[in-house]
């Protein structure tokens, strides 16, 4: 017979015993349950540390290789975000290395400055434009005969002051009316 059981002092105990007929005896042999399993205690114990100090050893260089990685992208993520805010004065720089990552952020560096010179020279349009409108509504108040512009069911859309003179209007409560400009 073989088993674990507890033995007569209360203790849990693997035993084993055997019958021997010639002599009429029974041969008896136990041993306490945590001195049987001790070995296995300790190589479970041990597979424990092993398995915290490898995860670890793992672990720790990942999350650097991971951060080191990621900052140079987060860098241009937030270079791009300025960039769509309107900010065209601060470059994105990532990082010393010669990689994809510095290869974008240079290009985005070159998109930047493009923008930058096109907006400068949209704003010299847009001022020459606001400069040649300005010029040709003193004109066309200036004249002193009487000039509108229709649209296509003539409706007037704009007069002139010697239009608004000859018939007594007042500018602002006619084009309230008419919902002309």
């Amino acid at each position: 017979m073989v088993g674990i059981y507890t033995n007569y002092r209360g203790i849990p105990v693997i035993g084993i015993s055997r019958y021997i007929e010639e002599m009429d005896w029974v041969v008896l042999a136990e041993k306490d349950v945590t001195e049987v399993f001790a070995p296995l205690v300790r190589l479970l114990n041990f597979t424990i540390i092993i398995g915290i100090v490898g995860i670890t050893v793992l672990v720790t260089p990942a999350i650097f290789i991971s951060r080191w990685i990621a900052r140079p992208i987060k860098k241009l993520m937030a270079g791009t975000k300025r960039i769509s805010g309107g900010d065209l004065e601060h470059s994105i720089t990532v990082d010393k290395r010669n990689n994809e990552l510095k290869e974008l952020s240079e290009s985005l560096n070159m998109m930047m400055n493009k923008l930058r010179e096109s907006n400068k020279e949209n704003s010299q349009l847009l001022l020459q434009v606001r400069k040649g409108r300005d010029e040709w509504q003193k004109t066309f108040d200036a004249i002193t005969d009487i000039i509108t512009i229709h649209d296509k069911d003539f409706n007037i859309l704009m007069a002139n002051k010697a239009f608004y003179k000859k018939f007594n209007i007042n500018k602002d409560s006619f084009y309230q009316t008419t919902g002309a400009n």
